[in-house]
């Protein structure tokens, strides 16, 4: 059962992406040759009035295929002669769609919690560092180092990527502004690093549940980023990188704790595929939109076989990593 839901919700992810290609190329007046949902062999279709839908066997991605998207066409409602700004709204309506997606089930996850760690102290842990300078209940962590905190996560990740190496943390206290040069983390037995403060909790409200979906997403978006840059930079190995395999077993794994979990790694993965689509990467959404934008300063459209080889070598890579992932995924799975 898990298994099929966590299918489903791949599935409404995918689903949801190609949609928004769709609903953009239609109302800019592309013409759509066909919708799908995953890839390979058809597992049955329907044709709609000019547009065929289908659903493929493979679930690990999706496709609208459009009227002059890869190359020429004498078609007046092909893609390749839309206007420039049509162009990038189709191609960055599918990302837009996960965005929103995630937004939408971030709504949902805060729905289902009763309280709210708030980045605010309840109390001061005894013999930190946080009581020798005289954090006092009540103050509100603004910022750490030069990182903003908008809510809780920001300050565990914060911790994280800094470790107990001291830092600047600036409170507010009762409208005032505090900062603490030099600030000591506390570091428990087990090497986690903390604060040295006990966390406040108060009731959720729908204004908490807005505010905290909100820069949930964009802290998820800010894991994606320094992901990627841990991956290029080697600080991660590409084993731990996961495929469609993984995510469906990760998303499998969630539906059985509850729906506010499988609300939350559902919004995760959407936001990190609609963000990951935008990046500049050739066969991306965003790599086909850079391509817009240098036609743009360029002022003349990018030869077309030098954007075809770009895209193409850019797919066999993603498609050489997709398969190394999915092989990683499954020796997880044994």
């Amino acid at each position: 059962m898990t298994i099929i839901i966590a299918l489903i919700a791949f599935g409404i992810m995918i689903g949801i992406h190609e949609a928004g290609h769709l609903v953009a190329a239609k109302l800019s007046g592309v013409l759509v040759h066909e919708f799908a949902i995953g890839m390979g062999p058809k597992l049955f279709s329907w044709q709609g009035k000019e547009t065929a839908y289908s659903l493929r066997l493979l679930p690990i991605g999706g496709f609208c295929n459009l009227e002059g998207e890869n190359g020429g066409s004498d078609d007046r409602r092909a893609f390749c002669k839309a206007p420039k700004w049509q162009k990038i709204v189709i191609l960055a309506a599918g990302a837009v769609m996960n965005l929103v997606l995630g937004f939408v089930l971030l709504l949902l996850f805060y729905a289902g919690q009763p309280a709210i760690a708030d980045p605010v102290a309840a109390g001061i842990i005894p013999n930190t560092y946080a009581e020798q300078i005289g954090l006092q209940e009540g103050d509100t962590i603004v910022k750490m180092g030069n990182t903003k905190v908008n809510f809780y996560p920001d300050i565990k990740f914060f911790l994280l990527r800094n470790g107990d190496k001291p830092f600047d943390l600036t409170v507010n206290r009762g409208g005032e502004k505090i900062q603490f040069k030099n600030f000591k983390p506390y570091t428990d037995e087990n090497g986690a690093v903390y604060i040295g403060i006990q966390v406040k909790s108060s009731p959720n409200t729908v204004l908490k549940t807005i505010k905290n979906s909100f820069y949930l997403e964009i802290f998820m978006g800010k894991l994606l980023l320094t992901g990627l840059w841990d991956l290029v930079t080697g600080n991660v190995s590409v084993k731990e990188a996961s495929g469609p395999v993984g995510i469906v077993k990760e998303i499998g794994n969630a539906a059985k704790t509850g729906w506010t979990d499988l609300f939350y790694i559902v919004a995760l993965i959407t936001v990190n595929l609609g963000l990951f689509n935008l990046l500049p990467i050739p066969a991306l959404d965003g790599g086909r939109i850079l391509f817009v934008l240098i036609s743009i300063l360029i002022r003349r459209p990018v030869p077309e076989k030098v954007e075809t080889a770009f895209h193409a070598t850019g797919m066999l890579l993603l498609l050489l990593l997709m398969l190394l992932v999915t092989f990683n995924d499954v020796g997880r799975l044994f």
